[in-house]
């Protein structure tokens, strides 16, 4: 595997990791931390959500997304924006 390829899957795995964790302590479909479940609860939401917004090429497109998904969540909304920011900015 090429040092690019090891870059890319690092920050990908920190992107879903972030996402994940945003979805968790938001807990949008409360089956999160509103109820004690175990911390990688949404990991699977966060992995498809990620696949979804990666590639997207604008902030507002992300928050639209978010929106549709979760309803007006600004906390939820600003975490994973600024995951997504981070992530786009890392590749």
């Amino acid at each position: 595997m090429s040092e690019r390829s090891r870059h890319l899957s690092r920050i990908y795995r920190v992107f879903c990791d972030s996402i994940s964790h945003a979805l968790y302590e938001n807990d949008p479909l409360q089956m999160g931390s509103s109820i004690g479940a175990p911390l990688d609860e949404y990991d699977e939401e966060a992995a498809n959500l990620a696949r979804h917004i990666a590639r997207m090429n604008d902030i507002g497109d992300v928050s639209a997304e978010l929106g549709t998904r979760y309803g007006d969540r600004p906390l939820l909304t600003s975490a994973i924006s600024s995951a997504w920011a981070d992530y786009r900015a890392a590749l």
